[in-house]
């Protein structure tokens, strides 16, 4: 697939811009400490805060305590109010990148307007920051040349390029089997390069233990 889930990343975020979460402290470590951690979590907040953010999209998830500094990429995947005052926005699929703080990112933006840009963005204060499409698809550029983010950049992609709706369950799980073979840079038709079997034995399904009368039975 080459490039391709960059490019589509890219146009993703041209439209729907990408969205940089920044999280401090106290709420850091209970977030760091939460059931399913950083990998996936939702927070309210005060609707202006989040009224800019288009979902679903992509984002970057920056935390700091006492203990660590991180970077998180990962996929925006709802926003809806729950209150008079707030709107609960969902993060999914939340992994480590490089750089792992905002001062390394802003070394890593050097090219202006985009840097002065990202400097003013991050230095504000809010918990929700809402960038430009310029500067979003310049991000997702420099990011994606960096090979430790391959695998949740294109994870993310691969959420993204899905389709919404499916007709049958053929349909669903064609879509599963692509959006993983996409998460790993792979199209449907790129040929295994290997085959591990087991000794003795023609097939790889003779690693598999399946007991059909109780698979029948559960899928009914």
């Amino acid at each position: 697939m080459g490039e391709n889930w960059l490019n589509s990343l890219k146009n993703i975020v041209g439209i729907k811009r990408l969205t940089v979460f920044q999280f401090e402290g106290e709420e850091w470590s209970r977030l760091r400490a939460s059931r399913r951690g950083m990998t996936e979590f939702t927070i309210a907040r005060p609707h202006d805060t989040v009224s800019n953010a288009q979902t679903p999209t992509a984002c970057i998830v920056f935390g700091h305590d006492a203990l660590e500094t991180e970077a998180r990429f990962g996929l925006m995947s709802s926003r809806a109010a729950v209150s008079t005052l707030e709107s609960r926005v969902k993060v999914r699929r939340a992994q480590r990148i490089y750089p792992p703080t905002k001062g390394d990112l802003l070394q890593l933006v050097g090219e202006q307007p985009y840097a002065s840009i990202l400097k003013r963005r991050l230095a504000s204060n809010d918990t929700v920051i809402v960038l430009p499409s310029g500067l979003s698809v310049h991000l997702i550029e420099k990011l994606g040349h960096i090979k430790s983010n391959y695998t949740p950049m294109r994870l993310v992609s691969a959420s993204l390029s899905s389709p919404k709706h499916f007709r049958g369950t053929a349909a669903m799980q064609q879509d599963a089997i692509d959006t993983a073979l996409r998460a790993f840079g792979l199209a449907r038709d790129d040929g295994a390069v290997s085959v591990e079997l087991a000794v003795g034995q023609e097939t790889a399904l003779a690693r598999v233990n399946i007991v059909e009368d109780n698979v029948i039975e559960h899928d009914s």
